[in-house]
């Protein structure tokens, strides 16, 4: 339920509201709203004093954490913009991003503290180190229209856009999934996804908007989770789907309180809906990208039982359409990002359209269904060769495998085969298989066995690190 009337900052509606109630709990312990929001102003006057003010962009380099969420609400109260930035990224990465947005500041905090980025100042707090501050602060007035925050999109298949998001996009995306999933002040979110990336990070404004509860496990790893799992039987989680079927692998059966699991961010496979669905997981799955910030589609566990596996519906007050031309999918809602922020400073207005670079199809039941990116599309000497066609059927015989599209000399396009997998003669077994099933233009261009596949914390494809490791032009 929306709790927000948008009149002050989130927070402070919050901490009005629900006082003593347990905003967030971590390892360290359990904040209250009103915890949160003293330890939030006394934050404000510690950035003031370092010189941050109104209309600043301000990056954040942290993992998930309760002073990664003082932070941005510190920040909103000051007037500044909080731009998101993957810790795990490496320095030149960092440097570039940063350097992209001419900021000055880096808040940082544990284990990125030894980050340095030339001309920027970097600043780091404890919680403890705040109690020196006052919590007098005014906070300056709080506007819809008013920038909230820039992240970059998880760029796993092309270099990241810069997106840049109001209050209002936030908001909406909230207002249009609660609508669906009626949060309260009694649901628990165990907060899996990176905040930086924006799964997390609306876990951190659906909090603030409805009230609900945060939990945010020790570490990332899959026995940390488990442990939060049992010790605090959330109600409402979000993963991607390979986080997903680490979960299944350690809990049969979903846990009385659990109410949704939100399965999205990459494709997922039809046995492990399946699986979930078998032994009754509230399995959903959604669909949206950073530019709609977060999910825009659902697909409720009735729905994939009546209908089958696809996206889903749209929530209310999002359209979505596919181009007659193209076959592209396209979003109009009022939580698509404000604009994409250009490398020359410049601002490209979305205007509440994002054309997707997704290739999809809309049922008779007004389901949407991603068929693959159009990306994954290559055209190998005039013809066109779909990867996700051949790679689907090859999951069906091969557990770990990857298609990539790549430059080729004779015919400027062609795809390479990864794979983890280590049985013996796994080339001969490939090859054969690809040559008995596909035509002779769909051949790869080469197999490369790897000792892992690399994926992002998304469960995407990291290219850019698999390009290290085979030393391949991709597409």
């Amino acid at each position: 339920m929306i709790l927000s009337t948008n009149t002050k900052h989130w927070l402070i509606e919050q901490a009005a509201f629900q006082k003593s109630r347990t905003a967030v709990k971590t390892s360290a312990g359990e904040f209250s709203f009103s915890k949160l929001i003293d330890f939030s102003l006394r934050a404000s006057n510690f950035l003031k004093e370092n010189k941050i003010k109104k209309n600043n962009k301000v990056a954040i380099l942290t993992n998930n954490s309760i002073e990664f969420i003082v932070t941005i609400n510190a920040l909103w109260f000051i007037g500044a913009i909080p731009v998101l930035i993957n810790y795990k990224a490496t320095e030149s990465e960092i440097s570039e991003q940063t350097d992209y947005l001419n900021i000055k500041y880096l808040i940082s905090f544990n284990s990125t503290n030894n980050i340095e980025i030339a001309n920027i100042k970097k600043i780091n707090f404890t919680l403890i180190t705040l109690a020196k501050y006052t919590n007098q602060f005014v906070p300056l007035p709080f506007l819809l229209r008013n920038k909230a925050a820039i992240m970059y999109t998880s760029g796993s298949t092309n270099k990241p856009k810069c997106v840049e998001f109001t209050f209002k996009n936030l908001f909406e995306s909230v207002r249009q999934m609660d609508k669906v999933v009626n949060q309260t002040i009694y649901d628990t979110w165990l907060a899996l996804l990176p905040f930086y990336h924006i799964g997390g990070f609306s876990i951190i404004i659906r909090s603030l908007i409805t009230g609900t509860k945060i939990i945010i496990p020790k570490t990332s790893k899959i026995e940390d989770i488990i442990t939060e799992v049992r010790l605090n039987h959330p109600s409402l989680i979000s993963v991607v789907p390979i986080l997903f079927k680490k979960i299944l692998n350690n809990i049969e059966k979903p846990w009385k309180k659990l109410r949704v699991v939100f399965v999205g961010g990459a494709p997922i496979q039809k046995r492990l809906i399946h699986k979930a669905l078998k032994n009754y997981w509230p399995i959903y799955v959604v669909y949206g990208s950073t530019e709609t910030a977060s999910m825009i589609t659902m697909c409720s566990p009735e729905n994939i039982i009546k209908n089958g596996l696809s996206a889903g519906r749209p929530f209310e007050g999002v359209e979505v359409t596919i181009n007659d031309k193209n076959g592209l999918v396209t979003i109009t809602s009022n939580s698509v990002a404000n604009a994409y922020i250009l490398s020359n400073g410049k601002r490209k207005s979305l205007a509440s359209t994002f054309n997707s670079n997704d290739l999809g199809k809309i049922d008779q039941n007004n389901n949407l269904h991603i068929l693959g990116r159009n990306d994954d599309i290559i055209i190998s000497g005039g013809r066109n060769i779909s990867l996700k066609e051949i790679e689907e059927k090859l999951l069906k015989k091969f557990k770990r495998i990857k298609l990539i599209g790549v430059k080729d000399l004779k015919w400027e396009q062609s795809y390479i085969i990864v794979t983890d997998l280590k049985e013996e003669k796994i080339k001969e077994e490939l090859n054969y298989f690809i040559r008995k099933n596909f035509s002779g233009y769909k051949q790869p261009q080469n197999i490369f066995i790897v000792d892992k596949i690399p994926y992002n914390e998304m469960g995407k494809l990291n290219k850019e690190l698999l390009k290290e490791i085979i030393n391949v032009d991709f597409l």
